[in-house]
């Protein structure tokens, strides 16, 4: 301190010694702790145990078992959409806030972007990319699906517009893509669902409908139930639905649908509920868990879990 004071000298001569003094002293950063600030979004890869948290100002934190953590960051600072493993394939698709998506290979001790892609006319809205398979499937703002090449990560020439998945006698457009959904069992389906409740069953191989469901509640999420034989579906006004899956050709409507947050907060007038932004259900050993995110009156968050009983009385 002695030294560095004799240097500076009297505050006249601060300003002639800086450049001195930054040769002392050099500013690092050597360790990163924690989340990243504001998360935006989440992958995970179930076989090689990773999981990667995208944040608002374009940083990517990847986790694996205990020490093993690495870190990446989107050369303009964007923030980050989505997110997507590829599943035990050492590779990360994520989607910027300017609808640019990026690969990253994983496979090297500084993961680094191999391909980008951007998208210019429609904003993507959802993504999915089913297990094992090297396509991407994209939803947009404009309703329609889009099919990307991981290989190539290039647009493919397979389209889902969204005229093609409303009756002709229809004109009503559906809205944005909100869900995006490969069934359990047979690959050739897809559960594509649209903000404005309209959710069908589309067959890749036909480039059909062979499914449609109706509901007059704007959609947010969906998800197959294990039995592959429903689906359940969450909306913007907070409450969730089960439909059955079937392959009759007529329009069904949910065969149930409620409000979670009832089970567990007893109001003397309702309020208004915020959306359910996601919703999964999973089979375990023993009994089924139902989990979920958001459908709480007011500004209230958090995730929910159904115990096996409550699950009983929604069947």
């Amino acid at each position: 301190m002695k030294h560095l004071t004799s240097m500076l000298g009297p505050k006249g001569s601060q300003q002639s010694t800086t450049s001195e003094a930054s040769t002392l002293f050099k500013v690092q950063k050597t360790i990163r702790y924690g989340l990243p600030f504001e998360p935006t979004s989440l992958a995970y890869d179930p076989l090689q145990k990773l999981t990667a948290v995208g944040s608002k100002c374009g940083d990517i934190r990847i986790y694996g078992k205990p020490g093993v953590e690495t870190y990446v960051c989107h050369e303009e600072g964007r923030a980050i959409k989505h997110l997507l493993f590829s599943v035990n394939e050492g590779a990360l698709v994520s989607v910027t806030v300017d609808d640019c998506m990026h690969l990253w290979n994983l496979r090297q001790r500084a993961p680094k972007v191999v391909q980008s892609l951007r998208f210019k006319r429609e904003s993507i809205c959802v993504c999915k990319l089913p297990l094992f398979t090297q396509w991407i499937y994209l939803g947009t703002d404009k309703g329609n699906v889009f099919v990307v090449n991981l290989e190539s990560f290039d647009l493919s020439g397979y389209q889902i517009m969204w005229n093609q998945t409303i009756p002709k006698s229809q004109k009503v457009h559906p809205g944005p893509v909100t869900v995006i959904e490969e069934h359990p069992v047979d690959p050739s389906k897809l559960l594509l669902g649209y903000e404005n409740g309209r959710l069908v069953i589309w067959d890749l191989k036909n480039k059909e409908v062979i499914k449609s469901y109706s509901s007059d509640k704007p959609l947010s999420t969906a998800f197959w139930m294990s039995d592959v034989k429903q689906f359940i579906s969450g909306h913007i006004e907070g409450s969730l639905a089960i439909w059955n899956y079937n392959t009759s050709r007529i329009e069904e409507k949910p065969v149930k649908t409620f409000k979670p947050h009832e089970y567990h907060e007893a109001s003397t007038s309702p309020q208004p509920c915020n959306l359910i932004n996601k919703v999964m259900w999973l089979s375990t050993k023993t009994d089924p868990l139902l989990i979920f995110t958001g459908g709480f009156p007011g500004s209230a968050t958090s995730i929910r879990l159904f115990s096996p009983s409550m699950i009983k009385e929604l069947q």
